[in-house]
């Protein structure tokens, strides 16, 4: 069976929420708990794992390889270098990207062929349609759009792609929420 990396995250989540509020209150009384300590790094890594096995098997899924930052005109343009910065995009852009994992063709000259954003929910689906589709790319959007890898179930996961690519979410991901 496959891993659900949404449901994984989320559980590490909480148990990273506990164990900041245990830490919290015993610093309150000037106590300090290495072995807890330990546990929370411990956990955090183990979050950022997840997150990274996540990327790798939806690039896999897709015939992609997870590739470091690249700007958003490069995904544009279908080019392998950069050129524009991300960091120059509008206010709607960053929401629509945030939380960037990138994505690039598994053969050589290796483009940019997505970007995954996971925006927090007050982003709506129609809006960030409609922006995509102002750039030139397309949007995939799960059925479960919330089965994200950053902050699960209160981040969407939004798929931007050059167009006419095509988009095979995770298990997960293609739960039909009820």
């Amino acid at each position: 069976m496959a891993m659900n990396y949404s449901a994984e995250i989320a559980d590490v989540m909480q148990q990273l929420s506990r164990l900041h509020k245990e830490i919290g209150e015993r610093k309150k009384t000037g106590e300090r708990n290495w072995d807890l300590e330990n546990k929370l790094r411990e956990l955090e890594r183990r979050e950022d794992e997840l997150e990274a096995q996540a990327a790798k098997a939806f690039a896999d899924r897709n015939g992609w390889r997870v590739s470091r930052r690249f700007m958003l005109e490069t995904l544009i343009k279908g080019r392998v270098r950069d050129g524009w910065k991300l960091e120059n995009a509008s206010i709607w852009q960053r929401d629509l990207f945030d939380h960037p994992e990138f994505f690039r063709e598994n053969q050589r000259p290796y483009r940019a062929v997505a970007i995954v954003g996971q925006p927090y929910s007050h982003v709506k689906i129609e809006t960030a349609r409609e922006r995509a589709r102002e750039l030139g790319l397309d949007l995939y959007v799960p059925p479960k759009v919330n089965a994200s890898w950053h902050y699960p179930n209160h981040t969407r996961f939004f798929c931007i792609t050059r167009p006419g690519t095509a988009v095979q979410f995770l298990p997960e991901q293609q739960e039909v929420p009820r």
